[in-house]
């Protein structure tokens, strides 16, 4: 078995719970901000599998009675802002840009890495992007280019 369980009080900061089937590392165990919410808040980050790092600090609630699966896998130390740099290629991936036809992946050059959003130069053919063009884009929609076999 590769986790133990824990009761909603039992969890402390550093620990990795499975939450259906993510893994969320607590940072932070405090009280909510609301007297009436029957339980703790757990600050941490889910662990984002296809890109291989820890995502942006989120914020979960644990109600009292709850039963958590604590991971006994490790888990690199690595987390989304470590990514991605300037200079990086990449594509922007399945992002609409509010155009009712749309390239599935661009291709891309990281110009700026954010949390939440990225600014990058459009390298790649698309229809909803201008090839050369500078662009700030969602960063959950920026991947690193796989690379060619």
């Amino acid at each position: 078995m590769a986790h133990e369980l824990l009761e909603t009080y039992e969890v402390e900061a550093g620990n990795v719970l499975f939450t259906g089937r993510s893994a969320f590392k607590v940072n932070e165990v405090r009280e909510p901000s609301h007297p009436l919410f029957p339980g703790l808040v757990f600050e941490g980050h889910y662990f984002d599998t296809r890109r291989g790092v820890w995502g942006p600090k989120v914020v979960l609630s644990a109600e009292h009675g709850r039963v958590w699966g604590l991971s006994l896998l490790a888990f690199p130390d690595l987390y989304l802002s470590a990514y991605l740099e300037a200079g990086d290629l990449a594509v922007v991936e399945n992002y609409a840009n509010g155009l009712s036809l749309w390239s599935h992946e661009v291709k891309c050059r990281v110009i700026d890495f954010g949390e939440t959003e990225s600014r990058v130069k459009i390298t790649g053919a698309s229809y909803q992007f201008i090839q050369g063009d500078e662009v700030t884009v969602p960063t959950q929609r920026l991947y690193r280019r796989k690379a060619k076999k």
